[in-house]
């Protein structure tokens, strides 16, 4: 008996795999082929400070298809153009007879690392697992996006930029520890058997609602006490809003009936 083999084809690109140097006095020679996507300023400034700290452009080549004096960059677009602001070399491999769409297959397949990748990377690592492990801890056993929880971890009430970048660089700190267990706490008291009637969970777990509960209980008039009341008692429309501005004014409403 045959079996049934699957002789789907493979094309093969043509790629020269050796790798090329491209010094200042060469970036003239190279530019992005007009179906490819526009480069990203913020993409470009982050490459520029992760590059400040390891320099990965030798392992990381652009794709490029020569075509006589000129490069026409399929790939890496955004690279070339941290190196320019750093005035470095960038390396390059040279590719022939790529179709249009390479770009989209090049890109489309790609994952980036997400929150969860770096906690975990962190936890294992020496100096870091402590704090990493325990906040891995924390997010499996409460309804809260990693955002939020980064925000809590340093007195915040909504996400900062800045802090989601050093929380990727290892560099988590607990600003104060009674703090984020009092806003854990009270963030936890929503899951009480009775709310599930009033808030669904994808409310709870939805990092906006996050944000605008700890702006909320960061104000002294607001009792909390009374929201939770009150939501239990009358309709709410906690779970039609996304936006910060609405469900703030919302959770007001509720609080103050």
């Amino acid at each position: 008996m045959v079996n049934n083999i699957n002789t789907t084809k493979v094309k093969i690109m043509q790629v020269n795999n050796t790798l090329f140097k491209a010094n200042p006095k060469d970036y003239h020679k190279f530019s992005n082929i007009k179906y490819n996507r526009d480069t990203v300023r913020k993409h470009i400034d982050n490459l520029v400070e992760s590059i400040k700290e390891c320099n990965l452009l030798e392992i990381n080549p652009v794709i490029v298809e020569k075509n006589r004096a000129r490069f026409h960059v399929f790939d890496g677009q955004n690279r070339i153009e941290a190196a320019k602001k750093l005035r470095i070399p960038f390396y390059y491999i040279e590719a022939k007879d790529l179709p249009n769409n390479t770009m989209i297959y090049l890109n489309t397949n790609n994952k980036n690392w997400t929150l969860k990748d770096f906690t975990k990377y962190w936890a294992k690592q020496e100096g870091t697992s402590k704090i990493y492990s325990e906040f891995a801890e924390i997010k499996e056993s409460y309804n809260i996006s990693y955002q939020v929880l980064i925000a809590i971890y340093n007195k915040k009430q909504r996400r900062v930029h800045n802090l989601d970048t050093l929380f990727r660089k290892g560099e988590l700190q607990l600003v104060d520890k009674d703090y984020r267990n009092k806003k854990l706490s009270q963030l936890k008291e929503l899951d009480e058997a009775p709310y599930e009637r009033h808030l669904q969970l994808v409310t709870r777990k939805r990092q906006t609602f996050q944000e605008s509960l700890l702006t909320c209980l960061e104000d002294p008039t607001f009792s909390y006490s009374k929201f939770k009341t009150n939501i239990l008692k009358n309709n709410n429309h906690l779970n039609e809003f996304i936006k910060i501005v609405d469900l703030i004014e919302e959770m007001y409403r509720v609080e103050g009936l």
